[in-house]
C-alpha cells in the first residue's frame, strides 16, 4: 500500500474513533426511546457505517464502555453485515471498571 493511501486510511480510522465518541455523546443526550433512535445518534451511526465500509471496525478497546457492555458495538456493525465482536477480556475489564468506579 502506498504511503499516501495508508495516510488516508489512518485519517479515516482516526475519524471513525471520533465518530464513536460523537455517538456516545449523542446517546447520553438522547431523549428518544431507545436512545439510538434519536436523529443525532442515527446520523453518527450512518457516518460510522460509511467509514467502517472502507477501513473496517474501530477496535473495541477504543469504544465507550456502554456500547461494549450493551451489545451496541456488535449491533451497529451487524446492521451493515460486518461481524464485530468484543473480546471477553475487554468486556471483563469494562465490567471491572464500572464496578470499581460506578462510572461508564
Amino acid at each position: 500500500m502506498s504511503e499516501q493511501v495508508e495516510t488516508y486510511a489512518q485519517a479515516l480510522r482516526d475519524e471513525l474513533e471520533h465518530l464513536w465518541s460523537d455517538l456516545a455523546e449523542a446517546y447520553r443526550m438522547s431523549r428518544a426511546d431507545p436512545p439510538e433512535k434519536s436523529m443525532e445518534c442515527e446520523n453518527a451511526i450512518a457516518r460510522i457505517w460509511a467509514i467502517t465500509d472502507h477501513v473496517g471496525p474501530c477496535p473495541p478497546g477504543r469504544i465507550s464502555m456502554p456500547f461494549l457492555l450493551t451489545g451496541m458495538y456488535e449491533k451497529v456493525h451487524a446492521q451493515i453485515g460486518i461481524a464485530a465482536t468484543v473480546p471477553p477480556k475487554i468486556v471483563e475489564q469494562a465490567r471491572e471498571y464500572v464496578a470499581a468506579t460506578g462510572r461508564q
